[in-house]
């Protein structure tokens, strides 16, 4: 029977060089647990390593991970793996005594340096001796030394039994120079931009990058965030050293970043709120959604302990230990969403129709629930909306055989997620209480105002 689901694991922020000893421990206990889950049933389609993979960019280094994890991994997954091993590097992969003298407002400045041409490989050629010993120790399925290639990036399509899945790898540390690199860094727009649109047809599109949105240079991140959207991207990324996942605006629509925790970054008994981990994740086109845990070792127990404080308690899934997310998807313009209500859509037959009227767990956009949810509101929810607090992600708003339906409650929306799968969600975050001009446009476009 053919899998419904692509399984991986991400790892980050392994830092090898930083303790010996310790890494080596702990490297044997992250193999260990990944041979006893593949002989459990599980299969992982793929291994990402997001970075920071030694902890000075050292060819000493990267032997040593080799040894330490890949070996050891590998055959923890077992002799008839058919997956893949997908790497990026992060700022700890700089070997920052070479070529130090730069500046990265220069470079931000010259928007040809991240052209995916021969111009472009050569603004960035002064850069190769940095990443010199990850590329010569690089023995992922990435093509072999990308870093110096015109791309300046790369792209992996894999076509799997449940889906197109296309993987594009990001430098995120093109221009890493020293502690101050936030908001100085840039993995390219033009190299990123190039391969989503060579990919736009895969049913996934995952992108590797060491750091997180919130550290790349803001107009840079901008536009990022709105091609992330506009494909609607998985973006795996580290450096923080902290699990988290969470659902981003891309303007043309939503994309979801996993961030993973750090695969070392201290000895479990030096700091005990310093925390040593990793995510695992299971995909399902079928049903739209995303189970997302974050593991943490525990050296008191001397076992990977479930980190049930990396994701919000109404994301957890009916599967225990598990956290459950909707695959992004992109805005609908108004005049994509067909045919008014009075209308009958011709691709949609009468029996999906009367489904769609009354599923389970949905309500009806119409002028009763405007006039039911119109009246001002309160002091608090205006201040709650203000503030900088995100959006209920609990809310959702649908559109399907020319109607526009709400939903409001993870319950209810497993719920309505089995009456009616066929529903086109839009996604759209919005405030619980709207006034009466804004209901009107939710009514007219199946859009949540901004």
């Amino acid at each position: 029977m053919a899998r419904t689901e692509i399984n991986w694991l991400h790892f980050s922020d392994f830092h090898i060089g930083m303790d010996a000893y310790a890494q080596r421990k702990l490297l044997k206990q992250i193999t260990k647990f990944v041979g006893e889950q593949t002989k459990l049933g599980d299969a992982f389609d793929f291994v990402f390593l997001t970075g920071d993979i030694a902890n000075k960019g050292k060819s000493e280094e990267y032997d040593e991970f080799l040894e330490a994890f890949l070996i050891p991994l590998t055959e923890a997954l077992g002799a008839d793996w058919q997956g893949k091993i997908l790497a990026v590097p992060g700022n700890h992969d700089v070997d920052r005594t070479k070529a130090a003298y730069f500046s990265p407002v220069e470079i931000l400045a010259e928007s040809r340096f991240f052209d995916p041409t021969k111009d472009g490989q050569g603004r960035r050629s002064q850069f190769f001796p940095r990443f010199l010993e990850y590329t010569n120790a690089d023995c992922s399925a990435a093509p072999r030394r990308w870093l110096e290639m015109e791309a300046g990036a790369y792209d992996v399509t894999c076509k799997l039994t449940q889906a197109t899945v296309a993987i594009i790898g990001l430098n995120t540390a093109w221009i890493s120079k020293d502690e101050n690199d936030r908001n100085r860094l840039s993995p390219g727009i033009n190299l990123l931009d190039d391969l989503l649109e060579r990919n736009s047809s895969a049913d996934i599109k995952i992108v590797l990058g060491h750091h997180p949105l919130s550290w790349i240079q803001d107009p840079h991140a901008r536009r990022i965030s709105a091609l992330f959207g506009k494909h609607n991207v998985i973006y795996l990324c580290g450096h923080l050293h902290e699990a988290d996942t969470r659902y981003e605006d891309g303007a043309r629509g939503t994309f979801l970043t996993l961030q993973s925790g750090a695969a070392f970054q201290v000895r479990p008994d030096d700091n005990p709120k310093l925390v040593n981990g990793f995510q695992r994740a299971r995909l399902s086109k079928e049903s739209n959604q995303l189970l997302v845990q974050a593991r943490h070792w525990s050296d008191i127990h001397q076992e990977w302990k479930v980190s049930t404080d990396a994701f919000v308690n109404e994301r957890k899934s009916e599967i225990a230990d598990w956290w459950s997310f909707d695959l992004p998807v992109p805005y609908l313009p108004p005049q994509a969403h067909g045919p008014s209500p009075t209308t009958p859509d011709p691709h949609v037959s009468p029996a999906a129709v009367a489904t769609a009227s009354v599923p389970k767990g949905w309500q009806l956009l119409d002028d009763q629930f405007i006039v039911a949810h119109q009246r001002p509101p309160s002091r608090e929810e205006v201040l709650q909306y203000f503030d900088g607090r995100p959006p209920d992600r609990g809310t959702r708003v649908a559109y399907y055989a020319g109607q526009i339906f709400w939903i409001e409650g993870p319950d209810q929306a497993r719920l309505a997620l089995k009456e009616a799968p066929m529903f086109i969600p839009t996604y759209r975050l919005f405030p619980r209480y709207l006034d009466s001009e804004e209901l009107e446009y939710l009514l007219i476009s199946g859009l949540a105002p901004s």
